[in-house]
């Protein structure tokens, strides 16, 4: 994906910031808009600054298992700091990450003094980047635990999250504060133009297309680059003077997509691509089926 200059600035201002104090930099936009390209390029850009990077990519499947983020944030913490930690709070973290199932029931407030003890311990003698992809889907145990710890950040600390949100909704991670009341910005990644969708197709796909092609696609997709380069990818091109075949809407694109798959696949995209807002629960009630037969 192609990302912008304005961008990147943000994202270099974001981390000189997190150098210094506790910061955060929300990254939102619609599905396919590019968060998760800056999102990478951001956590590069961190190691390349010295910065310990930690780091959870979240799914909707794992939204309904218990710490599954703070597990894989947890999960890049060198083992013998996690071992330094306190009893009760070494315990806990030893739950979470899988590796015992002894000890007290996991409590949410120990967790989170847990984390916060850590990354403020990795901070003592480095900048930290705490990094979550797509956020929309944090079960609710590691949300409410990476809230708290937040709150409590007092090192050279960073936090990146990318959300997905419609163009027209409000701020995003309401749930997310920091001890600064001003230390959390966002990001709204936009459209691209029709010249940044030209070379992306270019660079992506290694074709090139009349402009009337590229004005279509640019208004089908809406400036979405995932978007873009699907419709690209499903232009047909006959002999060389033919026009190029472009379906007439995404909902036709999608149709060619799931058109070729048939029995519960099929069923269960189709109903995805239906919804507004597909979970698994909503899928497999409306397929028939079980929440393991959706995923």
């Amino acid at each position: 994906m192609v990302i912008r200059p304005q961008e990147s600035r943000a994202v270099a201002d974001f981390l000189q910031s997190a150098a210094a104090r506790p910061s955060g930099l929300v990254i939102e936009g619609e599905a396919g808009i590019g968060k998760t390209t800056l999102w990478l390029a951001a956590l590069a850009q961190a190691r390349e600054r010295g910065f310990q990077v930690i780091s959870a990519r979240v799914g909707q499947a794992e939204s309904v298992l218990a710490y599954a983020a703070v597990a894989d944030l947890l999960g890049d913490v060198e083992p013998t700091l996690l071992a330094s930690l306190p009893d009760v709070q070494r315990v806990a973290v030893d739950r979470v990450l899988l590796r015992t199932s002894d000890g007290p029931q996991t409590d949410q407030r120990v967790v989170a003094a847990a984390l916060a003890s850590t990354v403020e311990r990795l901070a003592a003698h480095t900048p930290v980047l705490v990094a979550i992809d797509d956020v929309q889907w944090l079960d609710p145990s590691s949300q409410a635990v990476i809230s708290f710890a937040a709150r409590r950040f007092d090192g050279l600390i960073g936090i990146l999250v990318t959300e997905r949100c419609d163009a027209d909704s409000g701020n995003s991670v309401g749930w997310l504060n920091l001890s600064r009341p001003d230390g959390l910005d966002r990001l709204r990644v936009s459209p691209l133009s029709l010249g940044g969708l030209h070379a992306l197709i270019s660079a992506r796909l290694g074709r090139s297309f009349p402009r009337p092609t590229m004005v279509r696609i640019s208004e089908i997709s809406g400036g979405n680059p995932f978007y873009a380069l699907e419709l690209a990818r499903a232009i047909h091109v006959g002999s060389a003077r033919a026009q190029p075949s472009l379906p007439a809407t995404l909902a036709d694109l999608m149709c060619l997509r799931i058109g070729s798959l048939e029995g519960p696949t099929g069923e269960v995209l189709l109903a995805a691509a239906a919804a507004a807002s597909p979970t698994i629960e909503l899928l497999a009630e409306v397929v028939y089926t079980t929440d393991e037969g959706v995923v």
